[in-house]
Parts: structure tokens; sequence; C-alpha cells
């Protein structure tokens, strides 16, 4: 049943996300505030292995569409404001509804030390 619920939820964000619902994908992030320091007691490595590796790769190089694309090394605010942005479906391109899938459930303390995690890489 919960596999069921979440391939309906996946369908409907890439629809949502292909629909122009909402904007193009090219947000522009100015003016980020610093963010707190990372949870060390989150285990961010397994965040990314659970969350981001099958697509983006070991190093955060790998794009889903094989289109030149690094996460590895985005500033930690950046990376924050695009996840949050994943999370509302106000980010991202054609793969927004895929994105939003991957990142939805995340806390905003598991979304800071993820991105903490990428910025690292």
């Amino acid at each position: 049943m919960k596999v069921y619920i979440g391939l309906i939820a996946g369908a409907l964000l890439m629809g949502l996300s292909m629909s122009g619902c909402s904007n193009d994908g090219r947000t522009e992030f100015k003016n980020l505030s610093k963010a707190p320091a990372a949870d060390p007691s989150i285990d961010a490595r397994a965040l990314f292995v659970d969350k981001c590796m099958k697509c983006h790769g070991e190093n955060g190089t790998t794009h889903p569409l094989a289109v030149p694309y690094v996460i590895a090394g985005q500033p930690k605010e950046l990376l924050i404001a695009k996840i949050e942005g994943y999370q509302a479906l106000t980010f991202g391109g054609p793969l927004r509804g895929q994105m939003a899938t991957s990142v939805q459930l995340l806390t905003p303390k598991e979304v800071n030390a993820l991105a903490d995690y990428i910025s690292k890489l």
C-alpha cells in the first residue's frame, strides 16, 4: 500500500512540476543568510546515500539527465535554498517532482546537515 501511495504521490508531483504551476526553475537566490552549524548527531553521509547518490553519484558530480551539473561543493546556504525550493515545488526544472519526492520528508535540521555534507564534497 505504501508503495502505491508513493508512486501516486511521485506521479502527482511530477505532473505538477511539468504543468507550469511554479516558476521555470531559473530562480536566483540572493542575499542568503548564513546557515547554522549542522547537527553532528545527524548522519549526513547516510542521508546523501539514501536521498542523493542514486542520481548524483558517489561524489555529487553526476546528473540524472547526463547534463554536466555538479552539486558537490556548492555553498551550503545555496543548497539549503534549493532543497527547500524542491520541497515547496518552487524551484527546479523538469525533475522538480522527482526531487520533491526525494527530499519532501527531510526536516530542516536534516536539510542543513545534508547541505553541509554536499558543500564539502
